[in-house]
């Protein structure tokens, strides 16, 4: 068994025992041990946000990709991590429940459509989209958004919630039209 090897071996090993710390420094020897190899990056990524390391974890992301722009699933948590990061910035332009004002509801709907855009899946993306959106009185965006967010979601607590929401879009866009 070569030392790259080994260490690969531990760093597993550290990750069946939900010690991601030590499984992320055993990931970065065998970075260092072989600083090319796109897929250990890819796993250092994934154990980084793991543990909520994630400066480190798109760092690693990024190498993978850039070392192997051909295989999708780097390229997909590169994006998954990106629309992380977009989303996390722009819920900090809220403010106390939830409040935003005009120009932070911009950059919050241009970060949240991006955030869409490179992870589809995230509902709750969708949720702060559709708040940015009502901020600027953008209510049939709002509506698509809630209704993204419907489709997403499966807890009878958020569904209902988002119900109430989706019927005020509606009943707003009504009032517009008259």
């Amino acid at each position: 068994m070569t030392q790259l090897e080994r260490f690969l071996a531990q760093a597993y090993k550290s990750i069946l025992n939900h010690d991601f710390e030590q499984a992320i420094q055993w990931f970065d020897r065998a970075i260092g041990a072989n600083p090319l190899d796109a897929d250990i990056h890819f796993r250092c990524s994934v154990t980084c946000a793991r543990s909520g390391r994630m400066d480190k974890a798109v760092f690693h992301a990024s190498e993978a990709v850039r070392l192997d722009s051909d295989t999708e699933e780097y390229k997909l948590q590169y994006e998954r991590l990106q629309a992380r990061e977009m989303r996390l910035s722009a819920v900090q332009l809220f403010g106390p429940g939830g409040t935003i004002e005009t120009d932070n509801a911009i950059l919050a709907v241009s970060l949240l459509e991006q955030s869409t855009a490179f992870d589809p899946l995230y509902g709750e993306s969708f949720v702060w989209l559709a708040s940015a959106y009502e901020a600027l009185e953008r209510y049939p965006d709002a509506l698509a958004a809630v209704r993204e967010a419907l489709a997403l979601q499966n807890d009878s607590i958020s569904t209902t919630s988002l119900k109430k929401w989706e019927q005020r879009f509606i009943s707003k866009i009504n009032q517009s039209s008259l």
